[in-house]
């Protein structure tokens, strides 16, 4: 293939492929395009077979250089994400190399540098594994995401790391550590209704903290107050909001016989559809409780 046959390929698009998604790097909890990854490989290895069809020694023109420049340095930054540092600082390099105006350049030796180039990123990810995850639980991965909403994310600020990771283990399959770290989430929620109702809780006739109490004692507790508050006169306001902590503190005492108990006692294993409608039902119960501060 002569130069002006190899512009005439290098000019021809290549079809985009169909959208891959995204890939969440969980070492480095980063959501990043696999489109992007995809692409940019492809294009480098289209661009290294059309050159392997030139005659060897056949000048390349500066602008094709640019182009394999973009798109190498374009594909070291895709490896920035996928923890393969070699090949990253490797691929800056060969940018600059083709960015030299100084280094002439011919078919043979840029196919030669395209191909050890993604045959060091191939080698360089070998040992990585890879893993799929259902796309609905990628926002558990973005440190910013609020999967809960705005107002438990305002509210809980003490719970986004358990929400993170309850959600971050249904993604990859750990389901009873989901539930688990849901029941923490909930304890959140448990913890704070106490606290608003200013419950005083004992244990062996010693007061014992609110941080520091067992979701038996808690639920006890905040159900002992309710029922002495609802003895004093109330306005319809305030009848409501104990109406509101009652039904709130039921779902506690649902979450714990269901969830809660046997999760941290070893009793029972979950599977994938029992995690995600444990992680449903203390969802609603934190934004329910969100809805009442």
């Amino acid at each position: 293939m002569r130069v002006p046959e190899l512009a005439r390929v290098l000019r021809r698009e290549i079809t985009s492929p169909r959208r891959l998604g995204k890939v969440v790097s969980l070492r480095d909890m980063i959501e990043f395009s696999l489109d992007e990854v995809a692409l940019n490989l492809a294009t480098l290895m289209v661009n290294e077979w059309a050159l392997r069809d030139c005659e060897p020694h056949s000048p390349v023109p500066r602008e094709h250089l640019a182009d394999y420049a973009i798109t190498v340095r374009g594909f070291a930054a895709d490896c920035g994400h996928l923890s393969v540092p070699h090949t990253r600082e490797a691929g800056e390099r060969l940018a600059q190399d083709f960015e030299d105006p100084s280094t002439p350049w011919n078919a043979l030796a840029v196919s030669e540098r395209l191909r050890a180039f993604t045959l060091q990123f191939l080698h360089e990810c070998e040992p990585h594994v890879w893993t799929l995850i259902d796309g609905r639980y990628a926002i558990y991965f973005q440190e910013s995401a609020k999967p809960f909403g705005e107002e438990v994310y305002l509210a809980f600020a003490d719970a986004r790391g358990d929400i993170r990771d309850a959600g971050k283990a249904l993604a990859v399959d750990l389901n009873t550590a989901a539930v688990f770290h849901a029941m923490r989430v909930a304890e959140h929620g448990l913890k704070w209704l106490a606290k608003r109702l200013r419950v005083k809780l004992t244990a062996n006739r010693k007061p014992t903290p609110i941080t520091e109490a067992t979701w038996n004692t808690l639920i006890v507790g905040v159900g002992n107050k309710l029922r002495t508050l609802r003895t004093k006169p109330a306005s319809e306001k305030r009848r409501e909001q104990l109406q509101q902590c009652a039904r709130a503190n039921d779902h506690c005492d649902y979450m714990r016989e269901l969830w809660r108990n046997p999760v941290s006692h070893g009793h029972k294993a979950y599977n994938a559809l029992e995690a995600e409608n444990a992680m449903n039902r203390v969802r609603e119960f934190m934004q329910f409780l969100a809805r009442m501060k």
